[in-house]
């Protein structure tokens, strides 16, 4: 699996921690269902403070609308610093998370007290101490991607050269994930994908059920760092088409994809996953996920994939699919 590190991020876990104890899981979005020793260490160890202000504040803020990929987006532009259990808010944090917190005094505001809390818990000991079964997890993961053509193949297809590529393992997070993005200093990308466990066996987590399956879920979350920034370029040309979100616009919101412009986004998003399937994992599979995707109500994905055949073929002209993008406006209009 070259050109992806696979970690457990201790943000990522101290933001689940407060997640799990606040009312994220039950009125926004199911943390995980297994009930794992890890669970049950986390709730032992943490459960005497579950009173913290670090836990009522991200409870307001979720009722604002602080929710779905918005926490994961913050809590990596901070800067934590195990040994002292202390945060810093230290880069730009994209313009809807704030929004979606309703200020960026109110991120800072969070922050100052996810410090409080990792100190008082003393986070870093139990991280610590639960290091052997992160790297068990970490171990796995890479052992079954072995020889799996992830970043290469999504690089490839969409002419692009990425700083890094993170598989971020949540133990606390369902399988469905999060796909985050951040620009370096060099202006290139760092790609997240943020997963949870898809199985339990005698209190152990596991990650992976097939190789292929964790590939495509790669290829999807990746996907949104490429399709979401062009979609938001060309927003104002786009809702023009708006209408095309009615004849599936209650199973989209059903899946928590609550608008046009995220509707198109992975439509597209699934779009080129099936492509890379196709190329990469063979015809049959794509075709399998396909009839599954259109099943769930993305009913413009075969026009989508015709769409996408045209770029392939045409790569001569179109150096990557941002310059393809736009158009999909052509597209769109036929609709």
């Amino acid at each position: 699996m070259e050109g992806i590190k696979t970690v457990v991020d201790p943000r990522v876990e101290l933001l689940s921690i407060i997640q799990l104890f606040s009312d994220y899981g039950k009125k926004h979005r199911p943390l995980t269902e297994f009930n794992s020793s890890y669970v049950q260490r986390i709730k032992d160890y943490f459960s005497p403070f579950q009173e913290h202000k670090a836990i009522s504040i991200y409870s307001q803020l979720i009722s604002t609308g602080f929710n779905f990929s918005h926490p994961m987006d913050f809590i990596l532009d901070v800067e934590f610093d195990l040994e002292s259990n202390s945060l810093s808010l230290i880069k730009s944090v994209g313009e809807s998370t704030v929004k979606s917190a309703g200020g960026l005094h109110q991120l800072e505001l969070l922050t100052h007290f996810l410090t409080d809390f990792a100190n008082q818990t003393i986070f870093s000991h139990f991280f610590i101490t639960n290091e052997s079964f992160y790297k068990a997890i970490v171990e796995e993961v890479k052992e079954d991607l072995l020889g799996m053509n992830i970043t290469k193949a999504f690089e490839e297809y969409y002419g692009v050269q990425y700083q890094r590529f993170y598989l971020v393992l949540n133990p606390l997070c369902d399988p469905g994930g999060y796909g985050i993005w951040k620009q370096c200093i060099n202006g290139k990308l760092a790609a997240y994908s943020i997963t949870g466990p898809v199985r339990e066996e005698d209190g152990l987590l596991y990650f992976v059920n097939e190789p292929e399956g964790l590939c495509i879920f790669n290829w999807h979350e990746f996907g949104h760092s490429m399709v979401n920034p062009l979609t938001t370029r060309y927003l104002q040309e786009i809702n023009v088409f708006e209408k095309l979100f009615a004849p599936s616009e209650k199973q989209m919101k059903s899946q928590a994809y609550g608008s046009w412009e995220i509707c198109l986004n992975e439509h597209i998003v699934r779009a080129v996953v099936i492509r890379l399937i196709t190329r990469e994992l063979g015809e049959k599979r794509a075709q399998e996920l396909l009839e599954y995707e259109k099943s769930i109500g993305f009913y413009l994905l075969e026009p989508l994939i015709e769409w996408l055949k045209t770029y392939e073929k045409n790569r001569s002209i179109y150096m990557n699919f941002a310059e393809y993008y736009p158009s999909i406006l052509s597209l769109l209009v036929k609709l």
